[in-house]
C-alpha cells in the first residue's frame, strides 16, 4: 500500500478506537478491563512513542480519562497508571511550552489528561508507579521530567483566558 493508503487506514483505525471509547461498551466495567490496556499498550502508546497523528491519538486519551473520572474501578485507574502515565510525563515535558504552543493543537488536551490521571491515583497508585521502575535511574528521570512539566505549567499559561476553573484545577492537583 502506498503512503496515503497507509495514512487513511492509520486515520480509519484511530476512529474506530475513539469509537470503541465513546460507546457503552467502554462504559462496562468487565469490557473495559479486556479493552483498556489493550487499547492503551497495542494501539495508543506506539503512536505516542512515534509521535504519529497525536491529535487523534490524545482526543482518544482525553476520552478515556474523562470517562474514567466518574466511573473508573481501582484496576482502571491502576492500568492508566502502569501503562499511560510514563508515555504521558516523558510526551508532555518533550514540547516546549511557549514555542509549541501556538502549533501544536493537541497539547491542552495531553495536559488535561495527565492531570485526569493525577487526580485519579491515590497513595497505593503512586507507590505501585515508584515500584514499577526497576532501575533508579528510571525513576528519576520520571521525576526530573515531571517536575519539569510542573515547573512548565506554573511559568506558562497554556490555556484560554477564558479557562480560570482549569488553571485552579491545574495547581490544584500539583498541590496534593
Amino acid at each position: 500500500p502506498s503512503d496515503a493508503q497507509k495514512h487513511t487506514l492509520l486515520k480509519s483505525k484511530l476512529m474506530l478506537l475513539s469509537q470503541i471509547v465513546e460507546s457503552e461498551l467502554f462504559n462496562d466495567k468487565d469490557a473495559r478491563r479486556v479493552l483498556l490496556p489493550k487499547l492503551l499498550s497495542a494501539h495508543l502508546i506506539p503512536y505516542i512513542v512515534h509521535r504519529e497523528e497525536l491529535s487523534i491519538v490524545w482526543n482518544i486519551v482525553g476520552a478515556i480519562v474523562a470517562k474514567l473520572e466518574s466511573q473508573a474501578t481501582d484496576e482502571d485507574k491502576q492500568t492508566l497508571v502502569q501503562h499511560l502515565m510514563p508515555y504521558l510525563v516523558s510526551s508532555i515535558a518533550a514540547l516546549d511550552f511557549r514555542k509549541d504552543l501556538p502549533s501544536v493543537p493537541f497539547m491542552q488536551t495531553a495536559v488535561c489528561s495527565f492531570l485526569g490521571v493525577l487526580r485519579m491515583m491515590d497513595d497505593k497508585h503512586y507507590q505501585n508507579l515508584h515500584s514499577s521502575f526497576r532501575v533508579s535511574s528510571h525513576a528519576r528521570r520520571f521525576l526530573r521530567e515531571l517536575f519539569t512539566i510542573f515547573r512548565r505549567l506554573i511559568d506558562t499559561n497554556i490555556y484560554t483566558e477564558s479557562w480560570n476553573a482549569l488553571r485552579l484545577i491545574q495547581n490544584n492537583v500539583m498541590l496534593l
